[in-house]
C-alpha cells in the first residue's frame, strides 16, 4: 500500500493499493491509454494497462470465484465493486467494448481458474445477491462521486446487459 498526502491535506487521505501477481493469463493485448484526471496540471502520460474486454472478464470471473467461496466456506473478501465497477464500464464504455468476444473470452478465464459457468445468471445467484444487498453501502459509499444508485438498479441492469451478451448457455 501507498499513502500520499496532497499539498490541501492535514493527514494522508490517499492511498494506492498496488496488486502484483505472476499466474494470470492475458488472453488480449495491453493498450496504451492516457491517464485521466481531473487536476488542472499539465498531466500528459500514459500507462500500459489491460484491454478493457479483459477487464471486464476477470471482474466477472472473479464473481464467480467469490460464489464458490462462499459456498464452500461461507465467507470471502466481497466483490460489491465489481458489480457496479462492470455497471459503470457497460454504461460508460459499452460502445468500445467487443461484446462478441466477452463469452469466449470469460469462459477461457474460468477454465484457467478452475471455475466453472454454465449460464451467466450464476453471477446473480441468491447468496450474492445476499452479499451485494448487505454490503452495498458499505463498500461503495465512500468511493462513488455523486449519489450511490441503488444496488437494485444496478443489478438489473447489469443482469440484462450480460443476457444480451450471453444470449446461449456458455
Amino acid at each position: 500500500m501507498i499513502e500520499a498526502k496532497l499539498p490541501w491535506h492535514s493527514q494522508f487521505y490517499t492511498k494506492v493499493y498496488v496488486e502484483v501477481t505472476f499466474d494470470e493469463v492475458l488472453l488480449l493485448p495491453s493498450v496504451k491509454t492516457k491517464i485521466i484526471h481531473p487536476y488542472g496540471d499539465n498531466f500528459d502520460y500514459q500507462l500500459e494497462v489491460y484491454d478493457i474486454n479483459e477487464i471486464v472478464v476477470e471482474k466477472m470471473r472473479a464473481l464467480l470465484q467469490f460464489a464458490k467461496k462462499l459456498h464452500e466456506r461461507g465467507w470471502g473478501r466481497s466483490r460489491v465493486r465489481d458489480y457496479y465497477d462492470l455497471w459503470r464500464i457497460f454504461g460508460a464504455y459499452g460502445a468500445n467494448l467487443r461484446k462478441s468476444i466477452i463469452p469466449q473470452l470469460f469462459s477461457l478465464k474460468c477454465s484457467f481458474k478452475d471455475v466453472e459457468c454454465n449460464h451467466i445468471s450464476e453471477l446473480f445467484q441468491e447468496k450474492l445477491m445476499l452479499n451485494v444487498e448487505k454490503e452495498w453501502d458499505v463498500w461503495l459509499k465512500d468511493i462513488v462521486v455523486g449519489e450511490l444508485p441503488k444496488h437494485v438498479v444496478v443489478i438489473n441492469e447489469l443482469r440484462q446487459i450480460m443476457e444480451q451478451i450471453f444470449l446461449k448457455d456458455i
